[in-house]
């Protein structure tokens, strides 16, 4: 039996890929995969997927489709001043925001996205936490 294709279409599934006339999508299997869950290849294989599905999903490398970017959502930071005091900030729908800390600096707190690293090999330019 021929392996089913693995396609994206922006209409289906918020343009996730997945397999052909399915609504499983590619990266929930590799999910499963890296979380260790028990028999998830049972569970892939009752929703009609075969052994090879199963490994073409596992293999798949999943090609660069758009811009990557983050959307901070909602995001709390304390800020640690050099003076001893912390201050808070709170961003709602923005990347930046400035804090004021009573000693009277201006801390600017931004929030960026960077790939980490690719094919295993991790680049940290983060300080660590």
């Amino acid at each position: 039996m021929t392996p089913r294709r693995i396609i994206r279409d922006e209409n289906t599934l918020y343009g996730r890929w997945h397999f052909e006339d399915t609504g499983i999508p590619i990266a929930a299997i590799r999910a499963d995969a890296s979380a260790r869950i028990d028999a998830f290849e049972e569970t892939y294989r009752a929703a009609g997927l075969t052994d090879e599905d199963i490994e073409m999903a596992l293999e798949f490398d999943f090609p660069d489709v758009r811009k990557a970017e983050l959307y901070a959502q909602y995001v709390v930071a304390t800020v640690a001043c050099s003076c001893g005091e912390a201050s808070h900030l709170t961003l709602s729908g923005f990347s930046e925001g400035e804090v004021e800390c009573s000693c009277g600096r201006l801390w600017r707190v931004c929030i960026e996205l960077e790939p980490a690293g690719q094919n295993g090999q991790r680049s940290r330019t983060c300080p660590p936490v």
